[in-house]
């Protein structure tokens, strides 16, 4: 739902010249005396002034999932900043919009900058001997169990499970990955552990492994297709001029 409200308040500064990304609550009514005290409860709404010289900004709410609502007030600021990117709560995308045709083509590079040099997950050296690492292990070993993909607002929307390594009959722990249309990893969230709730564990990383395994198998799988469609046309064009060419020891 849209609404517009005037925002005369000293105690607000906004510069009316970018779009602005705010979390507030809609409730009661809204009035010229809006500050920054009545934007605590972390409702996510994208905002942003319909032009340069408008006072007025406009409201659109993101409906929050039962599970988002549940969050700590301080985890769930932050994981509606995640999901504001792309302006819904990955929870409400409906499987069937889902495909493992549309997943985010994750490199190596992203996950060097994003296990590595944003959170801090690994250090350089763990990274450089991946293998041995336990996510990796899980996702080489089939605890990932379903990854699927989508893309909303020019970003891509990874949904993915992964089973308990130590809790097989737990049902596995959902999570969803959100990257640019280049692969950048620009945030994950995790709903079955603690450290998930944060900016990445052992689970999202498993998922970030499949993702960069799957971006090479499709460019494999794309360059032998246009490799054998290559074959296939040379084989067509010149069996066909062989058949043109006279045999040796016929007579014509």
């Amino acid at each position: 739902q849209n609404c517009q409200i005037s925002l005369k308040s000293p105690k607000i500064a906004l510069n009316p010249l970018k779009s602005l990304k705010i979390m507030g609550v809609l409730g009661g009514e809204w009035n010229n005396n809006l500050t920054l005290d009545k934007l605590s409860e972390f409702r996510p709404f994208i905002c942003y002034f319909p032009n340069a010289e408008s006072e007025k900004v406009i409201i659109h709410e993101i409906p929050l999932s039962e599970y988002a609502k549940s969050l700590e007030s301080l985890v769930r600021k932050r994981y509606i900043e995640k999901i504001s990117v792309i302006g819904m709560d990955p929870l409400f995308i409906p499987e069937e919009k889902l495909s493992t045709e549309c997943l985010p083509p994750v490199e190596a590079a992203d996950l060097v900058s994003y296990l590595v040099l944003e959170t801090s997950f690994y250090t350089k050296d763990q990274f450089n001997n991946f293998r041995s690492l336990h996510a990796y292990n899980q996702m080489v070993s089939g605890f990932v169990t379903s990854t699927l993909g989508q893309m909303f607002s020019d970003k891509y929307v990874a949904v993915g499970k992964v089973r308990h390594s130590q809790r097989m009959n737990d049902p596995p722990v959902q999570l969803s990955i959100i990257t640019t249309n280049d692969g950048t990893i620009l945030s994950a969230h995790c709903d079955g552990c603690m450290a998930g709730l944060g900016e990445c564990c052992s689970h999202i990383a498993s998922i970030l492994f499949y993702l960069e395994v799957s971006t090479r198998l499709n460019e494999k799988l794309t360059s032998k297709r246009m490799k054998c469609d290559l074959d296939k046309t040379a084989c067509q064009f010149f069996g066909s001029c062989c058949m043109k060419l006279p045999k040796f020891g016929r007579e014509f």
